[in-house]
C-alpha cells in the first residue's frame, strides 16, 4: 500500500441486478422497428470499500429505432435516452451497413450525444459471419476539449454473433454478444 490509503474491506462482493426488455418486429424483412428499456443497479448495491454509503443509483436506458434493409445498404436510425440520479444523456444516430456479400459487411455509425457538454461518436467495423471487429471514436465538444485536454475516447469492440432460427417470412437475424 504505497500511498497509505485506508481500505477497510479489501474483499467485497455484492449483487448488482438489472433487467431489460426489447420489442422487435420484422414482418417483411425490409423494415423492422424496435424499442427497448433496461434498468441496471435496480437493487442500489453498496459498492463502498470503506464501509460507507456507496449506493449506485438506478441506471435507466430507453432506446428505439427502425432498421431499413436494402440490397447493398441497411440503414438503422436510432435514439437512446439514459438517466441515472439527476443526470440525463440523449443520443441520436444511425448505423449504416454496407453488405459485401451474404457473409460480410462493413458497419459504420455516427451519433450525436447531448448532455451538459455535447459530443460526437463514430464507429467503423468489419463483420464476417459470426464475429464483429469495430473501432469507435468519441469526440467531445469544443468546450469540453478546452476544459479537459485529450478528452477523446478510443474503443475497440470484438463481438460474436449467435445464429437464430430464421422466422417464416423474414430474413432472420443474429444476436450480438460483446
Amino acid at each position: 500500500n504505497p500511498n497509505n490509503e485506508v481500505i477497510w474491506n479489501e474483499n467485497r462482493s455484492y449483487p448488482d441486478l438489472g433487467f431489460g426488455l426489447l420489442w422487435y418486429m420484422n414482418p417483411d424483412g425490409e423494415i423492422a422497428p424496435f424499442a427497448g428499456v433496461s434498468a441496471s443497479h435496480f437493487n442500489n448495491p453498496d459498492e463502498s470499500m470503506q464501509g460507507g454509503e456507496g449506493d449506485y443509483p438506478v441506471f435507466y436506458t430507453y432506446h428505439g429505432g427502425l432498421k431499413i434493409a436494402g440490397e447493398k445498404f441497411d440503414f438503422t436510425p436510432n435514439l437512446r435516452i439514459s438517466k441515472q440520479g439527476g443526470a440525463e444523456d440523449y443520443e441520436v444516430g444511425c448505423y449504416i451497413d454496407y453488405k459485401i456479400n451474404d457473409d460480410m459487411k462493413i458497419p459504420f455509425g455516427l451519433w450525436y450525444r447531448y448532455r451538459n457538454q455535447n459530443a460526437f461518436a463514430a464507429m467503423l467495423g468489419f463483420e464476417h459471419k459470426f464475429f464483429l471487429l469495430a473501432y469507435s471514436y468519441d469526440l467531445g465538444s469544443f468546450e469540453m476539449m478546452k476544459a479537459i485536454p485529450n478528452s477523446m475516447t478510443h474503443e475497440i469492440t470484438l463481438g460474436f454473433m449467435i445464429d437464430r432460427q430464421k422466422d417464416k417470412g423474414s430474413k432472420g437475424g443474429k444476436t450480438l454478444i460483446k
